[in-house]
Order: C-alpha cells, then sequence, then structure tokens
C-alpha cells in the first residue's frame, strides 16, 4: 500500500490536475467549447433557440467512425433548415489524437471538443446522439447505432423537435437502444 501511495504521491506532483471545463454549469447553452483541433471558444449560447444535434465520439471509437457519414447525410438533409445545428463533440482524453484524426477523415459537420457537456448529459457510450430542443432540453437520445436505420430513425426525430404535433401525446420524445456502443 505503501508503494502505491508514494507513486500516487509523486505522479501528482509530476503531472498537473486536469480541469474539467465547464464545470458546475447546469445548461447546456452555458457551456463554451473549444473548436477542434484548434480550440477555438465556441461559445454554446450561440446555438440558443435552435435545435442542435450532437454527435459524440471518439478517434478510438470504431462504431463513431462508421456513423459519422450517416451524420453527414442528415446534416445534408437540414442544410437548408437555418434553425438546426449539427455538431461532431470528440470526447478523447489525448487531445493531440484529434488533429490527424480530423486531417484524414475530413467531416463536414463543425467539430468541437466535448469539453464537459458529455458529462452534463451523461454520455456513457460511445458513439451518442443527441438533439437538444430549442430550450436545451434532450429531446432525443440513441447510444450507439444501426446503419440500417440511423438516417432516418435521426431525420424522424429532428422533424418532430422542429416541428413538433399540435396535440402531443405523454411521451413523444424518443429513446433508443443501444445496438453497438463502445463502453468507456
Amino acid at each position: 500500500a505503501y508503494i502505491l501511495q508514494a507513486y500516487d504521491e509523486t505522479v501528482a506532483s509530476i503531472i498537473p490536475p486536469k480541469t474539467i471545463p465547464n464545470k458546475g454549469l447546469k445548461e447546456p447553452y452555458e457551456f463554451t467549447l473549444r473548436k477542434a483541433p484548434e480550440g477555438t471558444p465556441f461559445p454554446l449560447a450561440d446555438s440558443k433557440g435552435k435545435v442542435v444535434v450532437l454527435n459524440f465520439w471518439a478517434t478510438w471509437c470504431g462504431p463513431c467512425r462508421e456513423l459519422e457519414p450517416h451524420f453527414e447525410k442528415v446534416a445534408a438533409r437540414f442544410s437548408g433548415e437555418k434553425d438546426v445545428l449539427f455538431y461532431d463533440l470528440n470526447c478523447d482524453e489525448d487531445e493531440s489524437l484529434v488533429a490527424p484524426y480530423l486531417a484524414e477523415e475530413r467531416p463536414k459537420t463543425t467539430t468541437l471538443f466535448a469539453d464537459g457537456l458529455n458529462i452534463l448529459i451523461r454520455v456513457n457510450s460511445l458513439p451518442t446522439t443527441v438533439i437538444l430542443d430549442r430550450a436545451g432540453k434532450v429531446a432525443y437520445r440513441s447510444e450507439g447505432f444501426d446503419p440500417d436505420d440511423f438516417e432516418k430513425v435521426l431525420t424522424d426525430a429532428i422533424t418532430r423537435v422542429v416541428h413538433p404535433p399540435e396535440n402531443p401525446t405523454p411521451n413523444t420524445a424518443t429513446m433508443r437502444p443501444s445496438p453497438t456502443p463502445e463502453k468507456r
């Protein structure tokens, strides 16, 4: 036990503790994320009042790589809707992996570092896709994805959030089980 404690103390003195960006914030639109890979501040407050579609991913996640072209197709379908925004949110602990990945894959949607938003929204597996309604509340969540119906299911969910039914029935928000998530 003494050796482990000494090791922990030595490591703690060498490696500064990692700060958690946006710690303590309670609403998504309070967050300031960073554009990947350069780190330019990206306040989510600028997205308030819009429908925001978030794709949480990591470089090491195979299903995340498979999902990206499907996510981009759905984003392209909504490109004419100025009130629907699509963001890829990277959850890698080692952010140095992101720049080479982006250079190779060249995603078409805006890529940001998750910067703690994944904690607030309770992302426990990757990929996870979330739709925030205009008030910033989770209106849809999908963990993992099924390549056969991801585009249709996400398109339908976005349409329901953008154009809600006039007489909604209880539980109109959709929650999907996770067919292929990778646990963190």
